[in-house]
């Protein structure tokens, strides 16, 4: 996680282990593409099949639309109401297939609905299931910015995952409120809420504990999840607001900001304190993968805290480091914690080793354009 690693896509994250298929999803997005949603069903109707070229050779296209209509029948994606773009008239058809998969929802404190999480469930043939989460800043769009994504997998030697049944049951509020939620999508929803309250999930390497801290849903009281105190910092968004950098700038040592060349001229043109030290990513960067689209433009969301005693704070999902976030947005973001030794800044900031750094270059300081 310190370090880019190959460019990869949901559909490579969501693909059920060896030995299971899909038995229910919950999504959530800001921005939502339905041509990218529709992807996610039909890849598990093709993993359903026992090759592809079983699936050329001796499956029916009836066949393949059946299994299509069932994998859309058990994903749910709440999206902001706002923001879900419509597919093209031609072959709209088959659409409908996600007529109640998606569930257009608002911010209760009218911001945006923002967070990008997923809760999945699996199923062997013998009925144990296996459960899956993934904590992303990268909506289901076709977009190829540089994103986050961590891929937490149940693991009886795993650890406890504070806040996850809260984020469904927050969800499943929405959804009544809304007037969006079938009832039997609802049921999915707390079926699955009521099998993740036993689920244990691996730390990713380096880390030791786990919470899911979701912000704005109703009941939610959490607004600001960091450290009141830290020895040193980093902060990787792609938009900034002057107040919020503010408030982390009093609450650490030493502040290192990662974000975009015009969104760091415009947070800092009030701020009459020194600048923090700053980078942007290389534009010049493309995925590593033979073949690949080049990615651009920054992303992430990535929150990093040196605490006193040697332990630091990663939080990481869909808060961008502006007052929006914290105040009136519905946010989700993954808290890790782990020694500083191993995941600290001056791992993600080393330039003698794979680390974020090595995407990197440094911001100049210029004056922000009018307006």
């Amino acid at each position: 996680m310190l370090a880019p690693e190959r460019s990869v896509t949901l559909l490579e994250v969501l693909e059920p282990p060896d030995g299971y298929q899909l038995d229910v999803a919950v999504g959530t997005s800001y921005t939502l593409d339905l041509q990218a949603l529709l992807a996610l069903p039909t890849a598990f109707a093709l993993h359903h099949t026992p090759t592809r070229d079983a699936a050329r050779a001796d499956t029916t296209p009836l066949e393949l639309l059946e299994a299509l209509r069932a994998h859309a029948g058990a994903i749910t994606v709440f999206t902001d109401a706002g923001h879900i773009k419509l597919p093209p008239t031609a072959g709209a058809g088959v659409f409908g297939f996600l007529e109640e998969s998606v569930v257009p929802v608002t911010a209760p404190g009218g911001g945006a609905f923002h967070p990008k999480v997923w809760a999945i469930r699996f199923v062997d043939d013998d009925g144990a299931f296996l459960h899956r989460l993934l904590v992303a800043s990268r909506n289901l769009t076709f977009d190829r910015s540089w994103d986050t994504m961590v891929r937490l997998d149940e693991d009886a030697d795993g650890e406890d995952l504070p806040g996850v049944t809260d984020l469904l049951d927050g969800l499943l509020t929405l959804g009544d409120t809304s007037g969006q939620l079938t009832p039997h999508r609802r049921e999915a929803v707390q079926d699955l809420t009521r099998s993740l309250t036993s689920a244990r999930f691996a730390p990713p390497e380096g880390f030791t504990s786990l919470r899911l801290h979701t912000l704005g849903l109703p009941e939610a009281t959490e607004r600001w999840p960091f450290p009141a105190d830290s020895r040193r910092s980093l902060v990787v968004s792609p938009f900034l607001s002057a107040s919020a950098m503010e408030r982390l700038r009093r609450e650490t040592r030493q502040l290192t900001v990662v974000s975009r060349v015009d969104e760091l001229d415009h947070a800092y043109a009030t701020i009459t304190t020194a600048h923090p030290i700053a980078y942007e990513v290389n534009p010049n960067l493309v995925d590593p993968d033979e073949g690949a689209a080049e990615l651009s433009g920054l992303h992430a969301k990535v929150f990093v805290f040196d605490t006193p005693g040697s332990t630091t704070h990663v939080f990481t999902g869909s808060a961008n480091a502006t007052t929006a976030a914290f105040s009136r947005n519905v946010e989700v973001t993954l808290e890790l914690t782990g020694p500083t030794r191993g995941v600290g800044v001056n791992r993600w900031l080393d330039e003698s080793s794979p680390s974020l750094r090595s995407i990197l270059m440094p911001h100049t300081w210029g004056t922000p354009p009018d307006g």
